[in-house]
């Protein structure tokens, strides 16, 4: 019996120690905002540096993926913004004793639309930017994606090309 409270003690401390070591939390212990969803982990200007580096973008390029980029997030932030409104309200179920199976239903479908917005967005998004590319360009930007794409935890930027991966 004591070996299992003993077992119990260390794994809370443990729990609460790891909890507390997470980046998700600014200095003053309030959850930092989350960034929008989208881009590429490692520097300011994550993508613009990859699609320079690997696949090959010009100046000219890069220039017009930035144009790019700020009409994207235009569009994409409110919907990011939307979504997490959306969470909010659907977690807020928690501190109720009983919750409405048919309320919990809808809080998540309206998660779901806003996270299919977010991904349509994102594909438009990416589709234009591969408009960009040369012949030659074509397979290195399609590898590039993919692997922006099936990163665990989804890769972070935000609007101004600010990048973070504090939700993996």
């Amino acid at each position: 019996m004591l070996f299992i409270i003993a077992f119990l003690l260390l794994t809370n401390i443990a729990v609460v120690v790891y909890f507390l070591r997470q980046p998700d939390c600014n200095k003053n212990g309030k959850d930092a905002a989350p960034p929008p969803p989208q881009g590429q982990p490692g520097g300011r200007n994550g993508i613009a540096t990859q699609l320079q580096k690997e696949v090959g973008f010009s100046e000219q390029q890069i220039a017009q993926y930035k144009d790019m980029k700020a009409a994207h997030w235009k569009i994409a932030k409110p919907l990011f913004d939307a979504m997490q409104k959306s969470k909010d309200s659907l977690y807020e179920l928690v501190k109720l004793p009983t919750v409405d199976e048919a309320l919990l239903q809808q809080r998540a479908e309206n998660i779901s639309e806003r996270q299919k917005a977010l991904e349509i967005q994102g594909f438009r998004h990416f589709k234009e930017v591969r408009g960009l590319c040369t012949p030659e360009q074509l397979p290195r930007y399609d590898s590039l994606l993919k692997k922006i794409i099936n990163r665990k935890g989804r890769p972070q930027s935000g609007p101004q090309g600010t990048d973070s991966t504090a939700h993996k």
